[in-house]
C-alpha cells in the first residue's frame, strides 16, 4: 500500500521531468527590453540606489516575455528614494 501511494507521487514528477528541465520557464526578453533593463541597473550601480521600472510583458505558457521596459523616474520621492 505504501509502495503504491509512493509510487503514485512519483508519476507526475516523472512525468513533468519528461518534458524537459525547468530551465525553459522563466522569463525571455527582447533585445531592446533586454538593453534598457541593462542600462537601469548600471544607473542603479552607478548612483548607489535602486532604480525600478515598469514592464510590459505577455505570459504565454510558463515564460514571460518582457517587450518593453518603462523606468520610473525618482521624482518626489520621500526620504527612502521611494515615489509613488
Amino acid at each position: 500500500m505504501v509502495l503504491a501511494g509512493w509510487l503514485g507521487l512519483a508519476a507526475p514528477w516523472a512525468a513533468a521531468r519528461a518534458q524537459g528541465p525547468a530551465a525553459s520557464a522563466g522569463f525571455r526578453f527582447s533585445r531592446e527590453a533586454g538593453a534598457s533593463l541593462r542600462a537601469l541597473w548600471e544607473e542603479s550601480v552607478a548612483v548607489q540606489q535602486e532604480r525600478v521600472a515598469c514592464l510590459a510583458a505577455d505570459v504565454r505558457g510558463d515564460t514571460v516575455y518582457v517587450s518593453r521596459i518603462l523606468p520610473v523616474e525618482p521624482e518626489a520621492a520621500d526620504s527612502m528614494g521611494v515615489s509613488a
